[in-house]
């Protein structure tokens, strides 16, 4: 068969598609890169923290925020906020404002009106532990890689059924895991999972992890509302159906309490499953140090504060801020021709023998290791 030549709307079209590709990112595995983030202006930094961002080993309060920017000379006034639309009004009203505004996390989607119209006044904002609604809303993104703690949560997962059951000739060759994602509504949730999903292929491929009751798709490993009861009556369909001879080897969960849905599930079986969650909270922290856990993925106030003071850093002498496209990828925040460039965090997981030494700045979660 003779191959023919490309016509000239051919070749427009082969064109075109290439650089729709560069441009949404599929040919391009940057994974770290140099911005220069609005111009270095003098004037002070105002961090405007909701106060639904008080909530201990998710968020940071303002006080984590102050010590930090204190301790890295960085003039800088925190506050806390329920109506941030409100105050940034107040600050669009009396000009020239602050010279950099930091929002953490993302309050609401009327904001993105005031922020737009800060920038365009000379102000640099960068929008923490949430995504704008516009593109034009932010300078910079600094937040949680969900798909890498998906990764990390597999990782983990994985050595410790290692750890507890060493693998060897058929039929100890594979591993059978099951998921449960969070809420069918939640955006973390879905990112997680797919980075899970992302992390789990080859060895699938390789049929040395399986999930054995084809429930791997978003519609099957969520529930709505986190529906507990839901949830029970699903995983005991799954372990009646599914492993009545053959034993599950491992669950990821979305959350503690779907934790505990999953251990509560599980109880009556002889070999009980590795279970490695998302969320660090007293409970689950006490949980995984009496080993009913084998990991649980821990977003720490801290390293997204840090993050956020280097940035700033970086800006205000003009240097350049280093973010990586390629996670920002992974989590969404990069559209086919939108690069708002984003600062994209991955969590640790806390496993028995690394959490006493990662919950060192944590005084309330470090407490349940005692």
């Amino acid at each position: 068969m003779t191959r023919r030549p490309l016509t000239r709307a051919g070749h427009l079209l082969t064109v075109l598609v290439a650089l729709l590709l560069v441009l949404s990112g599929c040919t391009s595995r940057q994974t770290r890169a140099e911005v220069t983030i609005g111009a270095p202006r003098d004037g002070q930094v105002l961090v405007l923290v909701t106060d639904q961002a008080q909530t201990v080993g998710t968020t940071a309060g303002d006080e984590v925020f102050s010590q930090a920017l204190s301790s890295a000379s960085i003039p800088a006034e925190v506050k806390t906020s329920s109506d941030a639309a409100e105050q940034l009004e107040q600050l669009l009203a009396q000009p020239p404002g602050p010279g950099i505004v930091v929002i953490q996390p993302w309050p609401d989607a009327r904001v993105s009106s005031q922020l737009r119209r800060m920038r365009e006044a000379g102000t640099t904002v960068l929008v923490v532990l949430n995504r704008p609604s516009s593109p034009d809303d932010a300078d910079l993104v600094i937040g949680w890689d969900e798909f890498g703690a998906g990764e990390r949560q597999f990782a983990t997962l994985l050595q410790a059924m290692q750890q507890q059951w060493p693998p060897g000739p058929p039929p100890q060759d594979f591993y059978n895991v099951e998921h449960t994602a969070g809420n069918v509504d939640g955006q973390a949730d879905r990112l997680r999972f797919t980075g899970t999903m992302w992390a789990l292929k080859p060895y699938a491929k390789r049929g040395e992890v399986v999930t054995k009751s084809g429930q791997t798709s978003w519609s099957q490993v969520t529930t709505p509302d986190d529906d507990q009861t839901l949830l029970a009556k699903r995983l005991a369909t799954t372990l009646e159906a599914t492993y009545p001879v053959q034993p599950l080897s491992g669950v990821i969960t979305g959350s503690p309490a779907e934790a505990d849905t999953v251990r509560t599930a599980t109880q009556g079986l002889q070999r009980r499953p590795v279970i490695v969650t998302d969320g660090a909270t007293v409970e689950s922290v006490t949980q995984l140090h009496r080993g009913d856990l084998a990991g649980i993925v821990y977003r720490d106030p801290a390293r997204i504060v840090q993050a956020t003071v280097d940035a700033l850093t970086a800006i205000r002498s003009g240097e350049p801020v280093v973010v990586n496209p390629h996670i920002a990828g992974h989590n969404k925040l990069h559209t086919l021709f939108v690069r708002t460039p984003a600062l994209m965090v991955t969590p640790d997981v806390l496993t028995p023998g690394n959490a006493a030494d990662l919950l060192q700045g944590n005084a309330e979660l470090s407490r349940a290791l005692r």
